[in-house]
């Protein structure tokens, strides 16, 4: 868009003298072999971590002397497992698998339908902050989004002010109510309007497809999955105006989500999602989020990682380090800013000279790349408001991972990682309230999360992560 203005005895998270102090100090009991092979059976169960193409790994060193994280040191690629040896008892860790009827819904995602959305947005000869026919994109994504099936869909009215302008906007939402008030809400957005050139200029043409009426078109493609079913949480699909002179429509609805002290747990914004660059863009998409690497915008963005794992495990979703592309933004950001964990989508490679362009027309787009981006969002969207939240907190109790029992947990999934992986490296289901850390092979993860899973299988948001040394 714009410039912008502007990871086994993970005892060793145990505060002071841990279980990892005490196993350097020969005072535990170490099963080396059947705790290798445990990662090695896990490791042929668990979708496999995702590649992240944006940041290449430097060559292994090999495993670290400590486990605990280093102090100010600069992340790198994960430390690779040392290599399994033979156990005559394997433990196995079970991952988690898909929800069927997830699955039957990101089925029925349609190409077809999203590109129907993107043709008629980008036939509207602009929908620039200050054009003539910005209300035409307006109306038109209101009424997708009651067709689609959203509850309620309303204008939330705003001025941009560019320099000596100021220009009525409005952010079209759609809202599908949750079934329990105190769940929270999770929102998804795309902004509408698009540009040519001077982010001035009103008149001229300026059809957007890629930029950005594939995310719209993703968004109500996504109200229509949701509407067709119920979730505690409730979800907010936002359109929003003026995104291309600052994200002023976002920065006005994080805004006014603070004012209305709205329990947001999760922001997801689709920009730029249909692959306009061709074969080598083809399967992975850019998940961005604000560091550092436990913040709760890392978190949301690992979530997402995990959801494309069970449900699209050839379409990569690609956490990356930072918040946008270097001097870039979206509307992501202010929701960031404003605290909220918030996620940004955009395809793996960018085609700069179709960008704010007459040339962003629907015919650069992948409608089979678009469909998967789709389907990984609602697949995030989903799973995040369907599950019941994350434990609040984690502890170690000895040898054991404890976190207080979550109401409406049908079992809960344990991520780990290494300090610096950008990803969860094993995850495992276990239906109770702890985790024996001591089925793990010592050195290899040093941070943890967990999520609940909800009574039909969903896997929800990952909760705050707990890490050695901190």
């Amino acid at each position: 868009m714009q410039t912008r203005p502007g990871r086994g005895k993970i005892a060793l998270f145990v505060p002071g003298m841990n279980v990892l102090e005490a196993w350097m100090r020969g005072k535990l009991k170490m099963w080396v072999g059947l705790l290798a092979l445990a990662a090695a059976a896990l490791a042929c169960n668990l979708p496999a971590a995702r590649p992240q193409a944006a940041v290449p790994p430097p060559t292994p060193t090999g495993s670290p002397p400590l486990v605990e994280r280093p102090q100010h040191a600069t992340p790198t690629a994960a430390v690779p497992a040392p290599t399994p040896t033979a156990s005559p008892t394997p433990v196995i860790l079970m991952p988690p698998a898909p929800a069927p009827h997830l699955s039957a819904l990101l089925d029925d995602v349609s190409a077809e339908r999203l590109m129907q959305h993107v043709e008629a947005l980008a036939a509207i000869h602009s929908r620039h902050f200050n054009s003539a026919t910005a209300d035409r994109a307006a109306q038109y994504i209101a009424g997708a989004m009651q067709a689609a099936g959203a509850a309620e869909v309303e204008y939330v009215p705003f001025a941009a002010v560019v320099e000596d302008l100021r220009v009525p906007q409005v952010n079209v939402v759609g809202t599908l109510p949750g079934t329990d008030p105190d769940a929270g809400v999770v929102i998804v957005g795309a902004h509408y309007d698009s540009r040519n050139g001077d982010w001035l200029d009103g008149e001229i043409r300026a059809p957007g497809a890629n930029d950005n009426a594939s995310g719209v078109a993703a968004l109500l493609e996504i109200t229509r999955g949701l509407a067709a079913g119920e979730r505690p949480m409730t979800v907010k699909l936002v359109a929003f105006a003026a995104e291309e002179v600052g994200a002023q429509g976002s920065r006005y609805y994080a805004q006014l989500t603070q004012t209305l002290e709205t329990d947001v747990r999760a922001v997801l914004v689709l920009d730029m999602i249909g692959n306009a660059t061709g074969p080598e863009g083809e399967g992975s998409i850019r998940v961005f989020s604000a560091p550092p690497e436990a913040s709760p915008s890392r978190v949301l963005a690992r979530t997402v990682d995990v959801a494309g794992r069970l449900y699209l495990p050839e379409f990569v979703a690609s956490v990356q380090p930072t918040i946008d592309r270097p001097g870039r933004y979206s509307d992501h950001v202010p929701f960031s800013d404003a605290g909220y964990p918030a996620v940004r989508f955009i395809e793996a490679v960018e085609d700069v000279t179709r960008q704010h362009s007459a040339d962003d027309l629907p015919e650069h787009i992948s409608p089979s790349y678009l469909r998967d981006a789709t389907r990984l969002a609602l697949a995030s969207v989903a799973s995040i408001a369907g599950a019941p939240p994350p434990p609040a907190s984690l502890d170690v109790d000895d040898t054991r991972l404890v976190w207080e029992p979550v109401k409406g947990a049908a079992g809960y999934v344990v991520a780990l990682r290494h300090w610096d992986s950008l990803t969860y490296e094993q995850l495992a289901v276990t239906d109770s309230a702890e985790f024996d850390l001591s089925v793990l092979e010592p050195g290899l993860f040093n941070a943890a999360s967990v999520a609940s899973i909800s009574q039909d299988g969903l896997v929800g948001l990952f909760g705050p992560e707990l890490i050695a040394g901190e």
